[in-house]
């Protein structure tokens, strides 16, 4: 569990695929877990996650570097500096879409 403000957790993976499909698996992954995607650059995807019992949302950042992706969620509201795993979770089960 994170405590800082706001919450957040974070996941690093090797980049195995090139940009483009790593890109278009990334919003695969994250439509199966039904986040929204917010915004998107050459580099970076934003995704909105829902609300919770134990959060108002997240924002999942999926970050694209030439060897890695980092997958980045954090609390929506930034007093919140309790996650409960949800952040973790985020992380993880993104990654689970995303390698499946």
């Amino acid at each position: 569990m994170s405590v800082a403000f706001p919450a957040f957790h974070r996941i690093q993976h090797p980049l195995a695929l090139p940009l483009p499909e790593a890109k278009q698996r990334a919003k695969q992954a994250a439509a199966h877990l039904r986040w929204k995607l917010a915004r998107e650059n050459e580099t970076e995807l934003v995704f909105k996650a829902g609300l919770s019992l134990w959060s108002w949302g997240e924002e999942v950042k999926v970050g694209f570097g030439t060897n890695d992706v980092l997958v980045h969620s954090q609390c929506r509201l930034p007093t919140q500096c309790f996650d409960h795993g949800k952040n973790r979770q985020n992380c993880e089960q993104f990654a689970l879409a995303y390698n499946s």
